[in-house]
């Protein structure tokens, strides 16, 4: 984390709103990246990331050590996710993504039709397999393959023992390679 973070953090901390503002908008997108790979629903996630930061706002002066803030607000995320979905849980469709959802980034100039179309149909059979797994596995599996955090950083933000989340790990993967059928070596490298 940069010096002008842990400013920009410790000033909101002490009250500044120009700099809240500024943590809000430099932290958005990382939080709408979480809960929409946790949530998979546009809508739910936003409504996440907008009570994540009004919690932020709210214990933010009790926050110790700014360097933990994005660990901190994953851990808020994650928890507002799991809640939100405990809400949602009888109107989860696990049928198709919206227009907007299922949008992938462009194809880069170089590629071959052909190679985007196959692209895009991987990326596609992988976002329905992460859909379908249940919603501790499909969270682990979001903080540490596209997220980047570590078992033990994970543990943390999910409140559960390192071992549960090497075991969830272990078993988010293991049915995704199931739902992949017999394709899956192919997709291998994008997990």
């Amino acid at each position: 984390m940069k010096d002008a973070d842990l400013e920009v953090i410790s000033r909101a901390r002490d009250g500044s709103p120009t700099d809240f503002e500024k943590l809000i908008n430099h932290y958005t997108r990382y939080a709408y990246k979480i809960a929409y790979g946790i949530l998979l629903n546009r809508a739910d996630a936003e409504e996440v990331v907008q009570e994540a930061f009004l919690t932020v706002y709210q214990r933010l002066a009790g926050l110790k050590n700014s360097e933990a803030f994005p660990s901190w607000l994953a851990k808020i995320i994650t928890n507002l996710c799991f809640k939100q979905a405990q809400k949602n849980r009888p109107h989860i469709s696990l049928e198709n993504l919206s227009a907007d959802e299922s949008k992938l980034p462009a194809a880069r100039p170089d590629t071959e039709p052909e190679t985007a179309l196959l692209n895009e149909e991987k990326d596609a059979l992988i976002r329905r397999a992460v859909r379908e797994l249940p919603l501790g596995y499909r969270a682990a599996l979001v903080l540490r393959e596209f997220e980047g955090y570590s078992y033990t950083e994970i543990a943390a933000i999910m409140d559960i023992p390192p071992g549960t989340v090497k075991s969830r790990l272990h078993k988010a993967r293991a049915l995704l390679a199931e739902k992949l059928g017999p394709e899956r070596e192919v997709y291998d490298d994008a997990l």
